[in-house]
């Protein structure tokens, strides 16, 4: 589930009547006596989506030439932990844009610029 954007955590007591939308993505039922384990699972989620998406489908879409998947794989994972090589990744990925030939010119500044701006963004 994702607001503004960002990923959504709810964390909800048992007794809560949640519609079953909200249930199937990223819902932790409070339960006093395994909240923390619960929460350290979900944490450790999050640190293996990271990896999933780097090194995975981020490295994929590269390699298929979907710059644009690539970039939002890449975003999504730098986003979860900061890790420099997700960061290192998107640096390639601009070098790629700019040297790329066979991109439409509008997609291609756009992509572009949107991933410059991402890194200006994350540089504050």
């Amino acid at each position: 589930m994702e607001g503004f954007g960002k990923p959504v955590v709810l964390f909800l007591d048992k007794n809560i009547n949640l519609p079953s939308d909200f249930a199937r993505t990223f819902t932790i039922f409070f339960d006093r006596k395994d909240y923390l384990k619960k929460f350290g699972n979900l944490l450790q989620k999050l640190k293996e989506r990271r990896k999933y998406y780097s090194n995975i489908l981020g490295d994929i879409a590269l390699r298929a030439g979907d710059y644009e998947k690539a970039g939002r794989y890449f975003q999504e994972a730098y986003l979860i932990e900061e890790k420099p090589e997700d960061m290192k990744k998107i640096e390639q990925l601009i070098k790629a844009l700019e040297r790329a030939t066979n991109i439409p010119p509008g997609f291609k500044e756009r992509l572009h610029q949107s991933l410059l701006a991402f890194k200006k963004g994350i540089e504050r």
